[in-house]
């Protein structure tokens, strides 16, 4: 769970479950952190504590992020006698399809179920997710603040060149590159197929894959043998991710559906060329052929010709790489989103007198 951090009359708090990027973010911004290891509780240990902690703090609005934080806060919320709670929907439910999946359907459909029953507001990261949301809960309740960056902040120290040397990578090798969880919604797999493509026209290019997830050791399984072997890197999770998208020539995001990928514009703000499929919220942000490439098929062949096209052309990547910084700039700073979700705890404070 995160919240704001303090701004005038709102005094934030956070819950985090592991020591991280998030959490030390959340520290320098001047928000009071509690880290409760989840690795190390039990469910009820992780209640337990996160009760004991907005108990103490007269909590007036409870905002979660994700299915099973939303779920904890709903029982804290009760428990703790919250009288607002707001959760942030990141996308629609990633399929889970078989009997493997029966345990994730079920915790989706537990999810869907707790939120109309509990939740005062559900905000949507993009407006795209709106229709969805809204045949889910209460429309009424559905309200669209789209994710933002601190484009200040989003920098890296190193130039291009010196963040490939930090990866070993020569500078006259061109990069593309992948930064999110390895998993099956995420498309990692797709993103191998269409890396084999441009690795069969361009000998020189260096692919690289920076995140963990259920489909990392059959995705480096996969490429055992094959054209990518000696040619692709899996850097596992990093802390340095601004420095890592620094390296790219290009981030390819291949996935089946998606919010508003905040990497997508941490990308834009640092100056990466993106091709992405055109899903979810990300024609949003992208405009086609003037701040990225959108692909609107899953076709490894057309995404990796579109990676292609910008390694072939160092003027047009450029083009789309400031005109993405100015986008993200206008659009998608933090300072709005920041302001819109203060507006909305005002709002339901005033429909909820404490």
């Amino acid at each position: 769970m995160k919240t704001l951090c303090e701004h005038n009359s709102v005094t934030c708090s956070a819950i985090v479950f592991e020591r991280g990027r998030l959490s030390n973010e959340l520290s320098e911004s001047g928000c009071e952190v509690k880290i409760i290891d989840q690795r190390k509780k039990t469910i009820w240990q992780l209640v337990a504590e996160a009760s004991e902690f907005v108990r103490s703090r007269n909590v007036q609005i409870l905002h979660s992020h994700r299915y099973k934080e939303n779920l904890l806060a709903a029982y804290v919320a009760r428990h703790c006698h919250v009288p607002c709670l707001v959760r942030t929907e990141h996308g629609p439910p990633k399929p889970c399809p078989g009997l493997k999946g029966m345990k994730g359907r079920c915790a989706f459909a537990l999810d869907r179920i707790v939120g109309r029953l509990t939740a005062d507001r559900h905000i949507s990261v993009s407006h795209d997710l709106v229709g969805y949301l809204r045949r889910t809960f209460d429309p009424t309740k559905v309200v669209a603040i789209t994710n933002g960056i601190d484009v200040q902040n989003v920098e890296s120290a190193l130039p291009a060149a010196a963040a490939k040397m930090r990866l070993q990578i020569a500078n006259s090798a061109p990069v593309v590159g992948w930064v999110g969880r390895l998993e099956s919604v995420k498309r990692p797999d797709l993103f191998l197929r269409a890396a084999e493509h441009v690795a069969k026209a361009r000998p020189d290019v260096m692919f690289v894959m920076a995140g963990t997830g259920q489909e990392e050791a059959k995705l480096k399984e996969r490429i055992k043998g094959s054209v990518l072997h000696d040619r692709i890197m899996f850097l596992g999770h990093r802390e340095d991710a601004y420095d890592v998208l620094r390296a790219f020539d290009v981030l390819l995001i291949p996935s089946d559906q998606e919010g508003l990928p905040m990497v997508l514009l941490e990308a834009m703000a640092l100056g990466v060329a993106v091709v992405a499929r055109q899903v979810g919220g990300i024609p949003e942000a992208i405009q086609h052929n003037v701040s990225g490439l959108l692909v609107a098929s899953d076709d490894p062949a057309v995404l990796g010709d579109s990676c292609l096209t910008l390694l072939h052309d160092a003027g047009l990547r450029n083009q789309l790489a400031r005109c993405a910084r100015e986008v993200v700039e206008r659009k998608y700073s933090v300072v709005r989103t920041a302001a819109e979700t203060l507006d909305l705890y005002h709002s339901l404070l005033s429909e909820k007198p404490c």
